[in-house]
């Protein structure tokens, strides 16, 4: 278990934990007219590793360009207690071959959007996650939503690969 999934809900409480700390040094700081060049560099590391989560989200890299044809698979991914979670779970997607995943936090209802024959395989997706503590599974494709794609199972266990 990663260390953002098990602080991960505690993450309002510790920054306000880690507010009310910065506060307090820098009014010593001030009031006891310290040198405050340590105290700066301290916080900017501090507040860098604060919004690390949201950093990573944020950075998540361009969209791969794809011309051919493409499917949307509609996901369910459980276990995610954070934006580093996300992070992740979108990375291994990503090294799966998935062109374009969105993925709601809160929710952890997502669709993953593959090239039809460019290898997308959900099971090993599935498989690289559950390691991780993440549970990944295909759902059912809404109606109108399209043809379901050739292969893809509604759980992680069978034939998968696009």
């Amino acid at each position: 278990m990663g260390f953002n999934k098990t602080l991960g809900p505690l993450r309002t409480e510790l920054r306000i934990a880690t507010a009310l700390w910065l506060v307090y040094s820098w009014t010593l700081a001030l009031l006891r007219k310290n040198p405050k060049q340590r105290l700066a560099v301290g916080t900017a590391v501090c507040l860098l590793l604060t919004f690390l989560p949201e950093i990573l989200l944020l950075s998540g890299g361009p969209r791969v360009g794809w011309v051919g044809e493409t499917h949307t698979i509609q996901l369910q991914v459980d276990g995610m207690g954070c934006e580093a979670c996300l992070h992740h779970v979108r990375g291994v997607l990503s090294e799966e071959g998935a062109i374009e995943t969105t993925i709601d936090l809160d929710t952890g209802a997502g669709k993953v959007e593959v090239a039809l024959g460019g290898g997308f395989n959900l099971t090993a997706a599935a498989e690289k996650l559950e390691k991780a503590g993440f549970y990944l599974k295909a759902v059912e494709q809404a109606a109108g939503a399209g043809p379901a794609a050739e292969g893809v199972s509604a759980s992680p266990a069978g034939p998968s690969e696009l």
